[in-house]
């Protein structure tokens, strides 16, 4: 016979239907984590790279290629996976000529179960110190 306060099974069978659910939650709460450090990295080296170009010796060395190195090695040290796409572009006339830097990088995420962005990216303008 049963009695009225016998909840044996009633335990195990509100774990079973709230786990997914708190599962899901962590889940995109780290895909989202690593999502918005990832971009933070990538603002970072664009920051990076149209400053070393604003600073750098027009005549020693190309303001292009040591912005491209630049934010080479800032997603290098962050940890960004994937192949970048870089575009350093220069604009205006002295005194205001300015550089600026796009970064792109594809962006997957780590368990694929929440909607994510399909890119990280991130454009920034510097004003060429030497003109």
């Amino acid at each position: 016979m049963l009695r009225k306060n016998d909840r044996r099974g009633s335990n195990a069978i509100e774990f079973a239907l709230t786990i997914p659910v708190v599962v899901m939650l962590l889940t995109g709460i780290m895909d989202y984590g690593y999502f918005f450090s990832q971009q933070q990295v990538v603002v970072h080296a664009a920051r990076t790279g149209a400053r070393r170009a604003a600073v750098s010796d027009p005549e020693t060395e190309s303001a292009g290629e040591v912005a491209r190195a630049a934010v080479l090695q800032v997603l290098e040290d962050g940890g960004v996976p994937g192949e970048p796409k870089i575009a350093v572009t220069f604009g205006g006339a002295a005194p205001n000529a300015t550089v600026t830097v796009d970064v792109r990088v594809d962006y997957d995420g780590l368990a694929g179960l929440i909607p994510l962005p399909g890119a990280l990216g991130s454009t920034i303008s510097s004003r060429l110190e030497r003109q």
